[in-house]
């Protein structure tokens, strides 16, 4: 039986751990769709990606693409903030994986807006160039670079999964938990 398989979904995450942005195209590069996840939360002390796992208000902050590589930020309570791509010095932060990435510091202004949402001394970062970063060659699956990801450049999830997933689970939950950059139906 031939699948009618349909591209249903796609969805960038500028700010791993943020919210999405739905788009009607996207263009793939070499690590993964354009803009996503290209900035990153940093906690202050170590430097390092934090996210929902650690900072669930994470998941309430709603980028919106600007021209340029920048966003505009908003959250429930907080007052818009819009930031232009960082063009300050190139730093080192670490991955989840506490590999290397070259990023800069989109400043204290925004890092004062997520220090007062979270709660905790926070920075935010864009990550320098489209070279990404690679996983520890244990875990390099893919063998190629990817944006702040957890592993893979781009995640792919399939409609029927979720459906089937739900009509197991004690509690309702929608695609978006899994925060795919392509949904599609049909397979």
């Amino acid at each position: 039986m031939p699948y009618s398989i349909s591209l249903t979904g796609i969805y960038v995450y500028p700010i791993k751990s943020c919210r999405a942005v739905s788009l009607q195209t996207a263009i793939v590069t070499e690590i993964g769709l354009a803009e996503d996840r290209r900035w990153q939360v940093l906690g202050t002390e170590e430097r390092r990606g934090v996210t929902q796992r650690k900072h669930r208000a994470l998941a309430l902050v709603q980028p919106t693409l600007l021209d340029g590589g920048g966003i505009r930020l908003s959250a429930p309570g907080m007052p818009e903030i819009e930031l232009e791509r960082p063009s300050g010095p190139v730093i080192t932060v670490d991955s989840h994986f506490r590999t290397p990435v070259s990023a800069r510091d989109a400043g204290h202004e925004v890092a004062d807006w997520l220090t007062e949402l979270i709660g905790v001394p926070l920075r935010l970062v864009r990550m320098e160039g489209d070279t990404g970063w690679r996983l520890p060659p244990e875990l390099d699956v893919f063998g190629q670079g990817a944006a702040f990801t957890d592993a893979a450049p781009v995640l792919v999830a399939t409609q029927a999964s979720l459906d089937w997933l739900v009509e197991r689970a004690s509690d309702d939950f929608g695609m978006d938990r899994f925060r795919p950059n392509l949904v599609v139906t049909g397979a």
